[in-house]
């Protein structure tokens, strides 16, 4: 808003990770898709509308910055509101159009079927307002429609408005689900995965669909695995790190879920060999934050453990790894809420780390046992 512009970027997928990547449009390398020189032009938003064109909102004053920014002596002389009074909406549309654009319906008039078929529309503002209209009605006598929609038609789009239909009225089973994880379409298998959370009977495609060949499906699986237990997910899990914890993403995504997070999985990544055979600077960082979350959630016991890994796996000793280690654990019981209780365990497991640690690694370790 404080530069007078809507700045447009072309958003293309990554090839190999789950994010994205902004450009210009070739045709505006040396200009900005819109401007003013009117320093009180303050777009703020924008849509498309039910006639395709967009619109975009300007709430239009004089200043943007908030009082509390600006000193007392230059406030005297500003109004805050200045302009608010002439906030206006633009209709931007393509130079020389000359299609016929649909004119508009209420679409609160038609009948239900009618809305289903409006799930196709090539405009987007159509289809929510069909999609949005099909749930505030709560018709199930459209179920059969939707369902036929989503297994047949064309649009992957229009498949997954049908997909959200049904949830919305209380007709989704595992058979969609998993016919929606199967999807040609990544966005589709995308979005099934996420409600396949709730059928337990879902969770060995959900296994099978973190090695998809689209990362953004990928890391959903990741991430929907946190929706089971340790026993359940953590092999899978430790799977991940070993093909993507190069990716902040997806070690992100393992250390959301409660499974993530567990001994369970350290466990199983030490009882694997592979994945401290070598200590590159990504799973250092992993480990960091691994045992950060150890530390601030400091459950009964599992800080004793934990350091009991660290010091007696071998393949543990090297120091950058007890470094890291104790490093995350420190800082996560500095946040904890629980005080850290003092066993015997855990003070003789704690020397045994200081006898034979760096001198960055004792000062980590005397903070913890205080």
């Amino acid at each position: 808003m404080a530069g007078n512009l809507v700045h447009r970027d072309i958003i293309t997928r990554h090839d190999t990770s789950a994010t994205f990547i902004a450009s210009r449009d070739l045709a505006e390398k040396d200009r900005e898709f819109l401007s003013s020189t009117d320093p009180w032009f303050r777009p703020c938003n924008f849509t498309v509308g039910p006639d395709g064109y967009l619109y975009v909102i300007d709430m239009y004053r004089q200043h943007i910055e908030t009082p509390v920014s600006i000193p007392d002596d230059l406030k005297e002389d500003m109004d805050f509101k200045r302009g608010s009074e002439y906030g206006r909406i633009y209709r931007i549309v393509p130079k020389n159009d000359r299609s016929k654009r649909k004119a508009f319906t209420n679409m609160k008039k038609m009948e239900t079927l009618e809305l289903v078929e409006n799930l196709s529309h090539p405009n987007q503002w159509w289809r929510l307002q069909a999609q949005r209209l099909l749930l505030e009605r709560l018709d199930t006598s459209v179920v059969t429609s939707l369902k036929t929609m989503f297994r047949e038609n064309k649009d992957p789009r229009t498949r997954l408005h049908a997909f959200f239909a049904l949830e919305g009225l209380g007709a989704l089973d595992a058979t969609l689900v998993k016919q929606a994880m199967q999807d040609t379409h990544p966005g589709v298998r995308e979005y099934g995965i996420i409600l396949a959370e709730r059928y337990p009977e879902c969770l060995p495609l959900i296994i099978e669909k973190v090695d998809d060949h689209s990362a953004r499906v990928a890391l959903q699986a990741s991430l929907s695995l946190g929706a089971f237990s340790a026993r359940q997910a953590a092999p899978t899990l430790a799977k991940v790190l070993e093909r993507y914890g190069q990716n902040p993403w997806f070690r992100m995504a393992v250390l959301s879920a409660d499974a993530g997070s567990s001994l369970d999985l350290l466990e199983l990544l030490l009882k694997q060999h592979s994945f401290f055979s070598r200590d590159t600077p990504e799973k250092v960082a992993f480990l960091e934050d691994f045992s950060y979350v150890i530390g601030s959630r400091n459950r009964e016991g599992e800080v004793s453990r934990f350091l009991q890994l660290l010091a007696a796996e071998d393949q543990m000793k090297e120091k950058n790894w007890q470094f890291a280690g104790l490093k995350g654990l420190e800082k996560g019981l500095k946040k904890s809420e629980n005080k850290l209780t003092a066993d015997a365990h855990l003070k003789q497991v704690l020397q045994r780390l200081q006898a034979d640690s760096t001198s960055e690694a004792k000062a980590a370790i005397e903070t913890i046992s205080k």
